[in-house]
């Protein structure tokens, strides 16, 4: 009876690690890490059911109040059956403060098209220092942003660009930000100069600006916004042509409206 008990132990344990999904495994791994330093060394680490073929920050910028916002693309290839080698993707954001400590971290296991998120979780998240992200963004932009909010704008990418791919086709944002240009709607592009993704601020200040060259008055504050992201300067992720993902900074943009 012992003997029986034990190989239905063993059966167990062998079905559940073999059941175990390479998601899993790495978000396992990356809920140990406490700094941008140890999340690193997770991708170097070698593992038993499938192998890192690709890594590469697809974004690295810093934010405000001393934060940095970072994605990572994560290919894996595994043996699925004898002959047959598979693939997956996955992105990794992480938001680090200035001591290079992660206050939150999402991995997301993209579709085959490596657009669609097929799955998303947390695996870091300080709930404290959000908060008091939160509290300064609202002090200084007098914009008042939710947990939420922080990570929708945090984890999916937001696309800036008048036209991307073969045909040539503006995103939804960009679209909507030429209505709010023809119809003169500074009061919503003042909304998005108060987001917290450097996306939309980046519209906004496009937006803001080519309505004051041409003559529309553009509140002190919203200016005064705009020349803090101007030095602030950060990295925007963006489209030019068919070529999707590279990034911009918010001078080059600023210095390229007529």
């Amino acid at each position: 009876m012992k003997k029986l008990f034990l190989c239905l132990f063993v059966i167990f344990i062998e079905t559940s690690c073999f059941a175990t999904s390479n998601f899993d495994i790495l978000k396992s791994n990356f809920e140990k890490c406490v700094t941008k330093k140890d999340f690193l060394k997770c991708l170097d680490i070698k593992y038993d059911s499938f192998e890192i073929i690709n890594k590469y920050p697809i974004l690295s910028r810093n934010i405000d109040f001393g934060y940095y916002h970072t994605a990572y693309k994560l290919q894996i290839g595994f043996d699925f059956q004898p002959g047959r080698f598979f693939c997956e993707t996955f992105r990794i954001y992480l938001v680090t403060d200035s001591t290079d400590r992660i206050i939150f971290g999402m991995i997301q296991k993209l579709e085959g098209n490596q657009i669609e998120v097929a799955k998303s979780e947390i695996f870091r998240s300080n709930d404290i220092q959000i908060v008091n992200y939160l509290k300064s963004h609202k002090s200084f932009y007098k914009s008042l942003k939710t947990k939420e909010d922080f990570i929708k704008q945090f984890t999916e990418l937001e696309i800036y660009g008048v036209a991307c791919g073969i045909g040539g086709v503006a995103p939804s944002r960009a679209k909507q930000m030429k209505e709010f240009i023809q119809n003169e709607n500074s009061e919503k592009l003042s909304s998005w100069l108060r987001e917290l993704n450097p996306e939309l601020q980046a519209y906004a200040i496009k937006g803001l600006l080519t309505l004051k060259r041409a003559g529309i008055h553009i509140k002190q504050d919203d200016l005064n916004i705009i020349e803090y992201l101007s030095v602030r300067n950060s990295n925007v992720y963006n489209c030019r042509g068919c070529s999707i993902g590279s990034t911009t900074t918010i001078k080059e943009i600023i210095n390229q409206i007529p």
